[in-house]
């Protein structure tokens, strides 16, 4: 009689929790590939250098609020804030539709 390097019964143990490993590394990995929150900012960059402060200003904050929180588990890293940052050129009303432009192009996606 052959004998087997490992029982059948402890093989197919060890490959059902092979299978199971994946499958939640799979699931895992799907979960912290999700999409980041889009926030749209409408900004004045080339007001003097005080659109540029702005938007630095905003960057150092979500930076400082990542690094002082613990994201290590994937739902807090799908929360992750994307900024989208669009230039008035100086007009208040251009400034207005491009905020409301950028509301409903992003809406569907």
């Amino acid at each position: 009689m052959e004998r087997w390097p490992l029982p059948v019964a402890a093989s197919a143990a060890a490959v059902a929790r092979l299978s199971l490993l994946v499958v939640l590394c799979g699931a895992i990995s799907r979960a912290a590939a999700a999409a980041p929150v889009r926030v749209g900012v409408v900004l004045d960059l080339a007001s003097g250098g005080e659109g540029r402060r702005s938007l630095a200003c905003i960057s150092m904050a979500l930076d400082d609020y990542y690094g002082a929180n613990d994201y290590s588990t994937a739902a807090a890293a799908r929360a992750r804030v994307e900024l989208r940052v669009r230039d008035s050129r100086g007009d208040v009303l251009a400034a207005a539709h491009a905020g409301e432009c950028s509301y409903y192009t992003h809406e569907a996606s």
